[in-house]
């Protein structure tokens, strides 16, 4: 609602057509623009979709007797790469336009998701502290990751779906990076930093930063200084998002959460968490 609000403002004091609408708001704030068509009032949401499906297929794969094995993540992306290439084959692709479209999102979806299995298999590694045995099903996760990207790019003529190989190689040497490190080298505490706001900054970057950078430029700033100022204030207002509203938020969760009556944890289910982290 504030994004469309300030949407609103820009809009009518540049004489623009206000995109948003009732029917807009709410399937933004559920992240189904995709299905419904209806304009996305933040347009980044699409990789919230993208986490949903990540958290729910986890939650599955924890509750079947193969569990969060390593094994278990690789067959999960072996699955990833078998969804997307049927949809990618003549068959999937002669299929009814519209049904084409949910496929295509969805085995989007699924290569997003084979990537995050990667990271999955370095954090057990990293946990389990055997890299060795574990780095060739690293190895084997991120050609697999790879050859799923290939499939959907050729299906969809190199459509972009968000991020690049390089983009996720990047991510991924990062990650590594900081894990060896030990995650609290000094180099990585601007990145921690970051972290922190990384969800207010995801929410208010698209579009808001695009509008400060619209009204910076009918000033006549150059691009660099009002790429500077568009970048401090936002990263400004979303370490004030994440004191204000996300922490505050976060501790009465907490604090609800203490007033539940303790689960007890059975010895099955202790065994069952000892397996799955071995």
């Amino acid at each position: 609602m504030f994004v469309a609000f300030v949407t609103w403002l820009v809009c009518k004091q540049a004489g623009l057509e206000h995109p948003n609408s009732l029917q807009s708001l709410w399937t933004s704030s559920f992240a189904l623009n995709f299905y419904n068509g209806a304009f996305a009032t933040i347009p980044v949401l699409w990789t919230l979709e993208v986490e949903i499906a990540f958290y729910l297929l986890v939650a599955v794969l924890a509750a079947t007797p193969m569990g969060l094995t390593s094994r278990g993540l690789i067959a999960t992306s072996v699955v990833c790469l078998l969804f997307v290439s049927l949809s990618a084959s003549p068959a999937g692709l002669g299929l009814p336009p519209s049904v084409v479209r949910i496929t295509q999102h969805w085995s989007t979806i699924l290569v997003h998701i084979s990537f995050m299995l990667v990271g999955s298999l370095i954090y057990r590694a990293y946990t389990a502290g055997n890299w060795a045995r574990r780095l060739p099903l690293v190895v084997i996760a991120v050609l697999l990751y790879w050859v799923n990207l290939t499939v959907l790019m050729s299906a969809t003529a190199n459509q972009g779906i968000g991020a690049t190989l390089n983009d996720c190689m990047a991510a991924l040497v990062i990650f590594v990076a900081g894990m060896l490190a030990g995650l609290e080298a000094g180099w990585l505490k601007p990145l921690r930093w970051i972290g922190s706001i990384s969800y207010p900054l995801y929410l208010l970057h698209v579009p808001l930063a695009w509008m400060l950078l619209y009204a910076f430029a009918r000033l006549g700033l150059g691009m660099n200084i009002a790429g500077l100022l568009s970048v401090s204030i936002i990263i400004f207002a979303s370490w004030l998002m994440h004191r204000t509203i996300e922490m505050p938020s976060q501790n009465f969760g907490k604090r609800l959460a203490k007033l539940l009556p303790p689960r007890r944890v059975t010895a099955p289910a202790i065994a069952s968490a000892e397996s799955a982290v071995g």
